[in-house]
């Protein structure tokens, strides 16, 4: 035929077409009495397409997809969709479609309630209209569905093709995109969990394949998908050991099966679950005097000789090892190297008590105090049972100091702080020297601070620390240049951030002291201010607590910023509840800015020996039954326990010492006046010639219990 003939036939036959789409409806036109001759016309066949109607070449306006799932199981059926779409479509555009597959014998079949038919002769799937009303356009689009089934003999990873070209009435035709199918492996049919250690699990499995993933996650719910949880991709195997677990807690594992190629899964999986061991943590010994610094540490007999050589050996964990420190002195001159950089989950406990151990920072020359501790994870970290001593935090130019004894920064789990005594500690600012032109730094929390941490501060006693601005510059032959003021103090004893619960502790005597203003030729700089003279709390719950005898106090120079808050200052006045409140002070006067919040009482109380620092309670004090036993500590410093409601403070309240009766009058007293000291005989209306003396003795004793003088208690001392 001469190429001048043809484009006349072409041209001839849309023609055609087009007369008899004009004489017949289009339902009826499309192809009703012989489907079958649109057969050969996808990708498969040479994508001859619909040129002969819809024009001679494919139509990029029309998009033409094909979408359902990518991989199905030998001898499994999946419904999949032929969509054309094409913009600026009138609704009610009929839509034909001729789909093939790759397979032979054809594995396709028509999807019920659709206007298509399977052709014998090449099975496809094409569109008939004798089979009901073609597809047609709705908001530019229209759609078939078809069955496809993966043949039963089909290898596990072999792709099968499916193809579709379609038209849109006679706007144009498109082919879709050939579209792959990927027999997928069969899933396990069984899988067991054995052996847990506190990190690994043992894991077997049985069915499925050729290759495999594990899929697992903390919880008793089995991952749902091939990515829902943590993966390990494995070859031709059938056990696996998953590590890096976290100890005692439940995991859930999935086994999926996996083509070679790696990317297609089964479509389930068995399952299994398993708990992780316990740590069981080891304990490492330090005795000051029989100690040696060799080893592990984790034999009694052969105890280490510091606390920093047996941290150094300690395991950190969730809960990491137990530090059982002997009763001694722990200080630089027996080795410490301070500050001791405190593990995760560490428990750092005397065997002595807070009165025979003592960690003591004489001598230190780092000057950064005494503990430090960092990103702790483990509720488990704790310290007690020590006396923390002399700790001395000195800042660096241009930073504050914070926590002369204890440093808790960024810890996630609570690091526990329990029956301690932490005695003249310092947080000193850095002395301003001209050298970064500045004035001098700030000192917070004169025994500890935390920071962004979660913290218990519970059963202390604080006594006698000090937080401490650095002094201002002095320069007194040149004028002044801003680098003179004093820094600022805050927490004299603590200060501390939001997650920390200060509970049930004893604050006696402890200062937060402005620095003093440096001196220049011409005038001098302010003395910094002093603020909570025992604690400072952002957010922290205080409850509790006894606070007396605490000072805030302004640096000296020009004219001092003002100090405020002899005891406490909060920023969450409602976290301050049930605290003892006496005796505080600015500047040497009644303290003013404390944050009391409620149920606050007030009075001496009574503590049994303040000048030898003996701060527990006396049976008349008004710190007695008077706190709340929410958050209460179940025992108090001593290992009494604590009744309900409990008392405030460290301590219990009880009897004086030689008090054997319990009735506020000491026994040296009774036997002198010939009353029986094991029993409560001194009624003021007892016979004898002691009597008048006796009802002075108890008019005495009743007036301490009210006022608590210190030249009163002393005088009552002398006299027993």
């Amino acid at each position: 035929m001469s190429k001048a003939i043809r484009p006349l036939r072409h041209a001839f036959a849309v023609a055609a077409c087009a007369a008899v789409m004009g004489a017949l409806p289009i339902d009826a036109f499309a192809y009703a009495g012989s489907p079958a001759s649109l057969a050969g016309r996808t990708n498969k066949s040479g994508g001859a397409g619909c040129a002969a109607c819809h024009g001679a070449a494919a139509d990029s306006g029309i998009a033409v997809t094909i979408t359902g799932s990518a991989a199905l199981e030998a001898g499994q059926t999946g419904t999949y969709t032929v969509t054309a779409t094409r913009s600026g479509t009138t609704n009610g555009t009929r839509m034909g479609v001729a789909i093939a597959a790759s397979d032979s014998p054809t594995p396709l079949a028509v999807t019920g309630g659709m206007p298509e038919s399977l052709e014998a002769g090449s099975g496809e799937v094409i569109h008939n209209a004798n089979v009901g009303a073609l597809r047609a356009t709705t908001s530019n689009t229209a759609n078939y569905q078809f069955n496809y089934t993966m043949p039963a003999a089909a290898a596990v990873g072999s792709t099968h093709t499916l193809y579709a070209v379609s038209a849109l009435g006679f706007l144009g035709w498109n082919h879709a995109p050939n579209f792959t199918v990927t027999t997928r492996p069969l899933a396990t049919t069984s899988a067991t969990a054995s052996l847990p250690t506190t990190s690994s699990v043992n894991l077997s499995w049985t069915g499925g394949g050729p290759n495999y993933r594990v899929v697992y996650k903390m919880g008793a719910v089995a991952p749902a998908t091939e990515t829902d949880g943590t993966t390990v991709d494995l070859s031709a195997v059938t056990s696996t050991m998953v590590i890096g677990l976290v100890a005692s807690t439940q995991y859930s594992f999935r086994v999926y099966s996996r083509t070679i190629s790696g990317n297609v899964f089964s479509s389930s999986g068995a399952t299994a679950t398993a708990t992780t061991a316990a740590v069981v943590a080891a304990t490492r010994h330090v005795n000051a005097s029989t100690g040696v610094n060799a080893g592990t540490c984790d034999s009694a007999g052969s105890p280490c000789r510091t606390i920093t050589y047996a941290m150094s050996q300690a395991v950190a964990g969730n809960p990491g090892d137990i530090i059982s420190v002997a009763p001694g002195t722990y200080n630089v001159a027996l080795g410490e190297v301070f500050p001791i950089a405190f593990k995760a989950g560490i428990r750092l406990l005397s065997t002595g008590g807070p009165g025979a151990t003592v960690i003591d920072g004489t001598g230190d020359t780092v000057q950064q105090g005494l503990i430090k501790s960092e990103n702790n994870t483990s509720p488990q970290a704790s310290i007690a049972g020590f006396t923390l001593r002399f700790g001395l935090h000195y800042s660096q130019p241009g930073y504050y100091a914070t926590g002369g004894a204890l440093q808790i920064l960024y810890s996630s789990g609570t690091f526990t702080v329990a029956g301690n005594v932490f005695d003249r500690n310092e947080a000193r600012g850095n002395f301003a020297d001209g050298t970064l032109g500045q004035s001098g730094q700030g000192g917070w929390g004169g025994a500890i601070y935390t920071f962004s941490s979660a913290a218990s501060v519970a059963n202390n006693i604080f006594y006698g620390n000090l937080a401490r601005g650095g002094n201002g510059q002095s320069h007194p032959g040149t004028p002044v240049t801003n680098n003179e003021t004093g820094g600022p103090a805050s927490g004299g004893a603590i200060m501390a951030s939001d997650q920390t619960a200060i509970v049930n502790n004893t604050f006696y005597g402890n200062t937060a002291m402005g620095g003093n203003g440096g001196a220049a030729s011409n005038g001098s700089g302010a003395g910094g201010s002093g603020n909570g003279g025992a604690v400072v709390s952002f957010g922290a719950v205080v409850r509790n607590n006894i606070f007396a005898n605490n000072l805030a106090i302004s640096g000296t120079g020009g004219t001092p910023e003002v100090s405020s808050a002899g005891a406490l200052f909060s920023s969450s006045p409602a976290n301050v509840t049930f605290n003892l409140f006496n005796a505080n002070s600015v500047g040497g006067g009644a303290s003013t800015g404390d944050v009391t919040g409620s149920s606050s009482v007030g009075g001496s109380p009574q503590f049994h020996d303040p000048v030898a620092v003996n701060l527990r309670l006396g049976l008349a004090s008004p710190a007695k039954a008077a706190g709340t036993a929410t958050g209460a500590p179940a025992t108090d410093f001593d290992g009494t326990t604590r009744p309900n409601p409990p008392s405030i403070g460290a301590f219990e309240a009880s009897a004086g010492p030689g008090d054997s009766d319990n009735d506020g009058i000491p026994d040296a007293v009774e036997i002198a006046e010939g009353r029986n000291p094991l029993a409560k005989d001194n009624d003021l209306f007892s016979p004898g010639a002691g009597s008048a003396r006796l009802f002075v003795m108890q008019q005495y004793r009743d007036f301490l219990g009210r006022e608590g003088d210190v030249a009163g208690t002393q005088g009552w001392t002398d006299l027993v």
